[in-house]
This record gives structure tokens, C-alpha cells and sequence, in this order.
């Protein structure tokens, strides 16, 4: 029977200690900075597990990295552990970063109004996006998180990031509280808002496929559109809610915004509802599936998942140690051999100083890559630069910057291994109505004095956003209520010449076809709401007139009723009946209506106070009624 129970015992304790035993996984490496005599910056990534379940909260004393140095027979050269001062990195920081998150992954683009009107609000709205950064993280969120500020035709990132790529990520926590800070106000405090400009800038941005995307607006003001209010002014803008709407939809994205009440809304001097309430007709609470989140911003109102971690990874790097390397300068046979410990567990991996798997010296080499447009042809000189970048997790660090020559990116010295790059057109122009720019990203390697891809294409840059706005400007233009047959012709032949010019991807000089086509269809759309209100205001006065002129003839009828023979009683009350079934549209169609004889005394035409009309109309000699003073009141609202 002890026998038994001791059995049991020592199966209980395998059974926890297999269950529960902590793995070390190698998860990736790569030569991080590479340096011609052999001793380099290097980086890995590494996870730590109990069983099935992530480690979390480890630092960077808990790792120990040994190098050794070995010949081609296996003999121990030299050996190190790397000291603290050796693992830096190339931000300045210990070469050590933990990514622990849950499966709840978030990109959001927080857009900020910077004009001067936000001032009172920008350090609490700071504070709280700080608040908010600091929930992420303790919520265990895969996070990537940008920050915008845009004031008229402006739109700017204030931390270290290019308004194109403007995400920071889970790694990269003090940058982003850093950007945080850095937010400040500017500008007149009458200047007008490109809330909506923004929106559509920030849908084209590179959203993860598999990640909740989010927009969330901060603004003290309506929304600058093609309506207003400042159309006229500089900085003028022909966004357009329908724009916004198809661009939220086609891109997945959610939008959230904070704005006070329009009795609080700053920037009105120049809003009146009755001259043209197309403008808070498009503000964000007319936008299918906006949502309001009050005022003033409060980050704890934005919704986030809070979930276990389900995946932890370590990254580590360091500058290697080993100096006699350069013993052996360019020789073949040697190769370095790291291992990683954290606790009673290894990793390890191994690399030649000089060599590459396949026996190829490495070394910086030069490199001329091909840049095409998206037609296939060959960009001219100085059309665009290229940045390259090394990755390491959410981590990028540029590596280097090149332009063309010729049509053919000039790479100078580059060092082997895998990159992101990066395309722009020359000068790295951010984004505006009046600008023509070039874009490109994705993967490139150098291996063996080769690079894949052997040529790149620099696409024409905002032709998602662009084509949205001249979209959402043909809707509305079709919907306008003073719009004829014509205006939806010329939307649809619009529409498929759009079509047609980006079937094949656009070019340059399409682009600007296309904003030269939207600036003017939006100078019109904004016309035709104008003249829109007064259309509406013209039919609300003629409106009136049916009623009063309905109500002039019945109590004229009454009044001549005991008046007069029998048949001018007869005749005055059939044309009271048949006033009073004169339908809008058929007086809208008729200026002016007969009446008999017996209505040739003005005296007998009464206002709706019982008075005489004599001084509201006047008879011509064929019996005809023209309405004087109605016609000098459509003027009153022009």
C-alpha cells in the first residue's frame, strides 16, 4: 500500500513538473547592425512559457547572452557573456523589450483639433490620452496607436513619426507618451477645421487586416466641408459626409468623436442655420454610424478589451563582445555561437562573422534599383526617394535614405539582409489639395550582391482618398433638391471617366485632373446649396400666397353674400370654390388668375384681419390680379 501511494506521489510530481515546467523558445534573429570586420549588432526574439501559459513582467537581468568564438574543427576561440553596456540598441535604449498581449488587437487614429479655440482643453485632453496609452498596456491590448492634430490644410504628427506612418506600438510605449506631450495648439482661434480632411486621410492609412480599426475626433467645432463655412478662405475644403461615410464603410473602420453641443461649439461667427444649414446638416451626428461621445474627452468612455495575454515575446540585442574576431579577419571556418539563458533554460543560434550560409563574403555593397509608376514606365530624376528600415517587432530604424538618378534609386553601401522600404516622392511632401505625391512600401532583401525585388513601383499617393472625395461629392451633387436630369448625367459620365483613368492605376498627371475636377464640381455643390435655400425659401412665400389669396376669397365671398343680383352672388362663389381647390402646383404654374366684374372693387378683396387688400394688389383692364408686395418678399431673405 505505501508502495502505491509513494508511486502516486512521484507520478503527481512528474505530472506538475511536465504540466508546469518553463520552455524557452528561439523565435527569431537577425543581424541588426552589420559591421565589415565581423563584429556585429545583433537581435533575437524569444518566448518564455509555463506550460501553455505566457510569462509576463520578466527584465532584462533575468536573460544571460554568452557568445563563443570556434573554429571549423569546434575549438573554443573565446568566449564572453555580454555585459550590460554592450546590449544598446539603435534607440538609444538597454536592447530590451517585452511584447505581451492579448488577442485583442485595436488600431487606433486619435485626430485632434489643434486651433487655438482647443487651448483651454489641450493639457486635460494630454492627461488623458496618457491615462488612456497606460490602459492599453495594463489591459494586455495589441495596440498600435497614432495621434494627428489638423487645423486648416494642415495635418501633423508632434512625436518622431511621418503623418503617412504614424502608428506606435505596443513596443514603443515611451515614444508614444513622448508624441503625447509634445501636443500643442496653433492658430488663429477663428481658423477654420479640417475635421473631415483628416477622416479621409487617416482611412488610407495601414491598418492591420485582422485588427479593430478606430477613429476617434476631438473637436471643439462643425466639421469644415464644402459648405463651410469657410469655403471661400484658404484652407478650404471640399470633403463631404456622404465622402466620409463611404470611405468609413468601404475601410472598416469605426468612428468616435467628442464635441460639445452646437450652443457651445466654437468658430460660429459666421454660421447662421437660416443661411445655410447644409453645414450642420453635415456635421458628425448626421454620419451613418458616428459615434457620440459627449464632452469634454474623456478616455475612459472609449471602449477596449480587456483579455488575458496570450502570447509574450522577448526581444533582446547587443553589440557582440568578442574582439579577437577581427583575429581572423575575412577567414572562412569560424562562426560565433550564442546562447540565450533565462533561468535553467537555452536557446541558441549561430552565425559566420564574414560569410553567409552558402559560403558568399558579405559585405556593404552598392545597388541601383529601378523605380516605375504604376503604367510600367520609368520615373524621371529626383522623383522619388527611398528609406530603408530594419524591423524588430513594432520597432522600424531607418538604415538609410537614397533618391534617383534617371529613373534608378541610387543604393550606396547598403548592408546584406531583409528590410522594409519605404517610397516618397522627392522632398517627402505631406499631404494637401494642391499637392502631387508618390508612395511605395513593402519587403526587399540584399543577398549576395543581389536584391529581391529587382525593381520597385512608386504608386500614386491618396488615389483611395481622392477618388472617395469625388465620390461623396457626385452623390451629393445628384441628391442636391435643386438638381435636374442633367446633374445626374453628368455624375454618372463623371463617375466612369473616374473609373476608366484608375482601371490601370493612376498617374500624375490623372491625379491632377482629378483634384482639378473636384475643387471645381465642390465650388459648384457649394453654389447650388445656396441656391437651394433661397429655392426652397422662394417656394415657402408662394406657398403662403395660396393660403392668403384662399383666404381673401372666402371672406370676400362672405362678404358679398346679400350683395348684389343673384348671379353675381353665384359667379362670386364659384370662384371662391374654385380658388380654394387650386392646388400649388397649379398656381405655381399660373402668374396671375381672372376674376368677374364684380370683384373690379378692390375694396372688396379683405386681408386675413378683416382689412381692406387694396394696397397688396392691382387690376389690369382684362380683369388680371398681379400679387405686388408677395413678389418684393422673396427679396426679404436674399
Amino acid at each position: 500500500m505505501k508502495r502505491i501511494g509513494f508511486l502516486f506521489l512521484l507520478f503527481s510530481l512528474f505530472l506538475i513538473t511536465t504540466v508546469y515546467s518553463k520552455t524557452l523558445e528561439l523565435k527569431s534573429w537577425q543581424i541588426w547592425d552589420f559591421s565589415y570586420n565581423g563584429i556585429h549588432g545583433v537581435c533575437c526574439a524569444v518566448s518564455v512559457k509555463n506550460g501553455e501559459i505566457p510569462v509576463t513582467g520578466l527584465s532584462f537581468e533575468d536573460f544571460t547572452i554568452t557568445e563563443t568564438l570556434v573554429d571549423e574543427y569546434g575549438n573554443v576561440l573565446s568566449k564572453a557573456e555580454i555585459a550590460p553596456e554592450q546590449r544598446e540598441d539603435q534607440f538609444g535604449g538597454i536592447g530590451f523589450w517585452e511584447r505581451s498581449v492579448s488577442s485583442s488587437k485595436i488600431d487606433l487614429v486619435f485626430l485632434i483639433d489643434k486651433t487655438g479655440s482647443m487651448a483651454d482643453q489641450i493639457e486635460s485632453i494630454k492627461s488623458e490620452l496618457k491615462e488612456f496609452v497606460n490602459r492599453l498596456e495594463a489591459d494586455a491590448c495589441d495596440f498600435r496607436v497614432a495621434v494627428l492634430l489638423f487645423e486648416a490644410a494642415l495635418l501633423e504628427e508632434p512625436g518622431r513619426k511621418p503623418p503617412d506612418h504614424p502608428f506606435y506600438g505596443a513596443m514603443e510605449m515611451d515614444e508614444l507618451l513622448l508624441a503625447i506631450e509634445e501636443i500643442e495648439t496653433a492658430g488663429e482661434w477663428h481658423i477654420n477645421t479640417w475635421s473631415y480632411d483628416a477622416i479621409l486621410f487617416s482611412s488610407q492609412l495601414e491598418f492591420r487586416e485582422d485588427s479593430r480599426a478606430v477613429l476617434v475626433v476631438i473637436t471643439d467645432t462643425l466639421p469644415e466641408t464644402v459648405h463651410g463655412p469657410f469655403w471661400y478662405f484658404s484652407g478650404g475644403s471640399v470633403a463631404t459626409k456622404r465622402a466620409v461615410e463611404i470611405a468609413l464603410e468601404e475601410r472598416g473602420i469605426e468612428l468616435e468623436y467628442f464635441q460639445p453641443e452646437e450652443s457651445e461649439l466654437a468658430h460660429m461667427e459666421n454660421y447662421n442655420r437660416l443661411i445655410n444649414p447644409a453645414l450642420s446638416e453635415s456635421n458628425f451626428d448626421h454620419l451613418a454610424g458616428a459615434v457620440s461621445l459627449g464632452w469634454p474627452f474623456k478616455q475612459d468612455l472609449i471602449k477596449v478589451d480587456a483579455l488575458p495575454v496570450s502570447e509574450s515575446i522577448y526581444y533582446l540585442s547587443w553589440n557582440s563582445g568578442l574582439d579577437e574576431i577581427t583575429d581572423y579577419y575575412r577567414k572562412e571556418g569560424f562562426k560565433v555561437e550564442v546562447d540565450v539563458k533565462c533561468g535553467d533554460e537555452h536557446v541558441s543560434l549561430s552565425y559566420s562573422p564574414f560569410f553567409d550560409e552558402e559560403g558568399y563574403l558579405q559585405s556593404s555593397e552598392d545597388y541601383h534599383l529601378p523605380v516605375l509608376d504604376e503604367e510600367g514606365n520609368q520615373l524621371p530624376d529626383k522623383a522619388v526617394e527611398m528609406g530603408l528600415l530594419r524591423e524588430l517587432g513594432d520597432l522600424k530604424a531607418f538604415s538609410g535614405n537614397y533618391a534617383t538618378k534617371d529613373g534608378v534609386l541610387q543604393l550606396r553601401s547598403v548592408d546584406p539582409g531583409d528590410y522594409l522600404y519605404r517610397l516618397y516622392a522627392y522632398g517627402r511632401s505631406s499631404y494637401s489639395y494642391s499637392t502631387l505625391r508618390l508612395k511605395g512600401t513593402g519587403k526587399i532583401s540584399f543577398v549576395q550582391g543581389e536584391v529581391i525585388p529587382d525593381f520597385v513601383v512608386a504608386r500614386t499617393g491618396d488615389a483611395f482618398l481622392e477618388s472617395v472625395k469625388i465620390r461623396g461629392l457626385m452623390d451629393e451633387f445628384v441628391s442636391n433638391k435643386i438638381a435636374v436630369n442633367e446633374s445626374k448625367e453628368f455624375a454618372e459620365k463623371s463617375l466612369k471617366w473616374i473609373d476608366a483613368v484608375a482601371s490601370d492605376g493612376l498617374n500624375l498627371r490623372e491625379m491632377e485632373a482629378l483634384k482639378r475636377v473636384y475643387v471645381s464640381v465642390g465650388a459648384f455643390l457649394n453654389g447650388m446649396a445656396y441656391a437651394a435655400i433661397e429655392s426652397e425659401r422662394v417656394e415657402s412665400d408662394l406657398l403662403q400666397m395660396v393660403r392668403d389669396t384662399r383666404s381673401m376669397t372666402r371672406k370676400a365671398g362672405h362678404r358679398l353674400q346679400g350683395m348684389g343680383s343673384r348671379e353675381e352672388n353665384r359667379q362670386s362663389i364659384q370662384v371662391s370654390m374654385q380658388l380654394r381647390k387650386l392646388s400649388r402646383h397649379d398656381f405655381l404654374k399660373l402668374p396671375h388668375f381672372v376674376i368677374p366684374n364684380s370683384f373690379r372693387d378692390p375694396g372688396l378683396i379683405l386681408s386675413e384681419d378683416g382689412g381692406p387688400l387694396t394696397d397688396n394688389v392691382a387690376f389690369s383692364s382684362d380683369q388680371r390680379v398681379f400679387v405686388l408686395k408677395r413678389a418684393a418678399a422673396l427679396r426679404r431673405g436674399c
